[in-house]
């Protein structure tokens, strides 16, 4: 095991522990978190068992079901309390990815000062080397594309996306990025918060 993965697997378990512990703060079974995310009480039990090493999309999930920040899980801070202005200097910026580094992207959270936040937003850098992995999740989805190129699959559809192209879908689908040109590609993207959407 290399350090990065090493990182990666100390990462995992710190993550499982905090979830673990939220939820027993909260006197519940995995039963009712199983409820409250819509993930399966197995599915969970394995995350906080650190068998399995949840997408951040899934963090994010988990997390506002135990009524925390994403951020909160990752970092171990606790979450702002709520107000109405908050302001993240780009030196602020949280790199909230170690989970996901290894599969091609990294999140950089530019949202995580707004604890009742309607929506997250990040920075993404996606690799040339991007885990060939679809991903889906509730809610919607906004990616903008900063810098590189990128192929953009959604459903059955690939396509091109350069700087400056937007694209705005439901999220509940099937999809997958892929920096072009041997480079990374700097992608601005926002999701809807399954805690608060809808």
């Amino acid at each position: 095991m290399n350090e990065i993965e090493k990182k990666n697997r100390e990462l995992t378990i710190t993550i499982a522990e905090r979830i673990r512990e939220l939820r027993k703060d909260r006197g519940w079974t995995l039963l009712q978190l199983a409820r409250v995310t819509g993930f399966s009480k197995g599915y969970l039990s394995q995350v906080e068992n650190a068998e399995k090493n949840p997408p951040i999309n899934t963090l994010n999930k988990i997390a506002y079901g135990l009524g925390v920040d994403v951020a909160a899980l990752i970092t171990g801070e606790g979450a702002e309390k709520p107000k109405p202005f908050t302001l993240v200097r780009r030196g602020e910026r949280k790199n909230v990815t170690p989970m996901d580094s290894h599969k091609g992207y990294i999140y950089e959270s530019l949202a995580y000062k707004k604890a009742d936040r309607l929506m997250d937003v990040f920075i993404v850098e996606v690799s040339p080397h991007a885990a060939d992995d679809f991903y889906a999740h509730e809610g919607q989805e906004i990616a903008l594309v900063l810098e590189g190129r990128q192929e953009f699959t959604y459903g059955k559809e690939t396509m091109l996306m350069e700087p400056g192209d937007t694209a705005y879908f439901d999220s509940n689908q099937p999809h997958k990025a892929r920096a072009l040109d041997g480079r990374p590609c700097k992608v601005l993207v926002v999701f809807t918060n399954p805690r608060r959407s809808g």
